[in-house]
């Protein structure tokens, strides 16, 4: 029985501990406008987890070396993951992956992804908001990257159904007719399913 007594005072120690940490988690969330989202990164998580082992005493880092060497540190860890993805286009090659949307700022934001075998990395972000998504502009802005990549090592280039990314994948056809303009699948799927909802059938 008193072994049972300790265990459970020992839980409730450690889950108003807990507790405490979460509440000093929440304040540095609520104070700087941090998205909710943002505890749900792995990054984060491993953050906690190395601030918990290091135990009593740990110090953030300064401004300084938030700027300078922190900041060097992870430019060259980030380089060292896409070298192992540059290593595998050169083996099997990679898609290319583009995208446009509008941010909360209402600025046109028109992406470039690289997806290979290892995963998927973010190459580039434009802003086009003063620019008229030509299908010229969108075969421009992708050519370049795949002349940055090297065009032997991309397979294809994946963009959503969009009138000017099918006449610009016309254009891509005829400047590189080894590449494959595809469509993309989730969202021909969610066209599919939007047409189906406007069904009269399928009307509340």
């Amino acid at each position: 029985m008193g072994a049972n007594k300790t265990a459970r005072m020992v839980e409730s120690y450690c889950k108003k501990r807990l507790h405490a940490v979460h509440q000093y988690v929440a304040r540095w969330v609520y104070s700087h406008g941090i998205p909710f989202n943002a505890i749900a990164n792995d990054e984060f998580k491993r953050m906690l987890e190395a601030v918990g082992q290091f135990g009593p005493g740990v110090t953030p880092p300064s401004q300084y070396q938030l700027r300078e060497p922190l900041l060097k540190e992870e430019v060259d860890r980030v380089k060292g993951l896409m070298k192992e993805q540059e290593d595998e286009w050169k083996v099997n090659g990679c898609s290319v992956m583009t995208d446009a949307w509008s941010d909360r700022k209402r600025r046109s934001i028109m992406n470039l992804c690289i997806n290979c075998k290892e995963g998927t990395m973010f190459l580039s972000s434009k802003d086009c908001s003063d620019d008229s998504h030509t299908c010229e502009y969108i075969f421009e802005y992708v050519n370049e990257c795949i002349e940055k990549l090297g065009g032997d090592h991309v397979v294809q280039v994946v963009t959503d159904n969009a009138t000017n990314n099918m006449a610009a994948a016309k254009l891509s056809k005829e400047a590189r007719p080894t590449i494959f303009w595809t469509s993309c699948a989730t969202h021909t799927i969610n066209l599919m399913v939007e047409g189906i909802s406007k069904l009269a059938m399928f009307e509340l």
